[in-house]
């Protein structure tokens, strides 16, 4: 019997401002959960991050007691405060436990499977983090979003600024592949490639960054200057702060690379249902529009599109 791949650290904190939030209350098969999502919004060194984190949490567990998680979503949705509704002078500071969790999707645009990461508000029982938001007392807090993230690295390339991307593979639970990249600046290069290398299993700890800074441009018209135009330049990393020590006998080359096909198999799953339904939606939208008389002499003033894929 195959062995499981035990499951690597995959754990982080969000402390922010409360942007806003998105929560609803559904029930599925009699069970009742919340779902939807929050940003943070964190101010650093860094510059100011908009960071979303998805949530979700049932009501009851398995075996029917409360889930404290559960109600404290219910008492963000009634009594938090947000940038977007309040003012940033009155949104609540928060602290959210978080992990990484991939979220690949099929791109129409493309015809690929786009490979993208987001965060989910997470419990850990073992660390005691029973509830995954909380409020802030400390107003003057530093606020940060910092992530330890283990796995194989399976990848080093050095980019044109002499900074590293680093590819990593961690595991899930339920001993599945997340294909993670993080980056190592300049500065820290030689330390970094003097401890570890391709094959080592190790964990990174790193600040997710996505800061959005205004900047003003002149720009050149006709003989002269012209106005100033503001432009938005936007950086996106994950730098990595610090790790623990190299293991040569974590996840091994050949654990890696069965990880990494049962995850294209997945992968190639998700495109190819993907693309039945896309061609479902095109094939009734074309049979929506010639009932309408889209290709003859139409139908004037519905504003209907017939060529695109949404019929609208």
């Amino acid at each position: 019997m195959e062995q499981k791949i035990q499951q690597t650290t995959n754990i982080g904190v969000v402390i922010g401002l409360l942007k806003s939030k998105e929560i609803k209350i559904n029930t599925k098969d009699g069970k009742t959960y919340a779902t939807g999502n929050i940003v943070v919004q964190v101010t650093n060194e860094y510059g100011i991050s908009d960071l979303r984190i998805d949530v979700m949490q049932y009501e009851l567990y398995n075996n029917g007691k409360e889930n404290k998680a559960y109600k404290s979503l219910l008492t963000i949705n009634d009594s938090y405060k947000t940038i977007k509704d309040d003012g940033v002078e009155n949104a609540d500071l928060i602290q959210v436990y978080v992990k990484v969790q991939e979220n690949a999707y099929y791109s129409t645009d493309r015809e690929e499977m786009v490979e993208s990461i987001r965060l989910m508000a997470t419990t850990d029982f073992d660390r005691g983090f029973y509830t995954p938001i909380s409020r802030v007392k400390d107003i003057n807090a530093k606020q940060v979003a910092k992530i330890s993230f283990g796995g194989y690295i399976s990848d080093i390339r050095k980019k044109e600024d002499g900074a590293l991307d680093v590819d990593v593979i961690g595991v899930t639970y339920s001993g599945k592949a997340i294909k993670h990249r993080v980056q190592v600046e300049k500065e820290l290069v030689a330390p970094f490639e003097g401890g570890y290398y391709v094959g080592c299993t190790t964990t990174l700890s790193y600040l997710m960054i996505d800061a959005v800074e205004m900047v003003k441009e002149n720009e050149e018209v006709g003989l002269g200057e012209g106005a100033g135009l503001t432009v938005e330049r936007r950086t996106r990393k994950n730098l990595v702060v610090g790790a623990s020590p190299a293991n040569p006998n974590g996840i091994t080359q050949e654990q890696a690379t069965h990880l990494l096909n049962m995850r294209k198999v997945e992968m190639d799953e998700k495109m190819d249902a993907a693309k039945k339904k896309q061609e479902e939606k095109t094939n009734v939208t074309f049979d929506v529009a010639f009932d309408m008389g889209i290709g003859g002499l139409g139908t004037p003033g519905l504003g209907f599109d017939g060529s695109s894929p949404y019929g609208m």
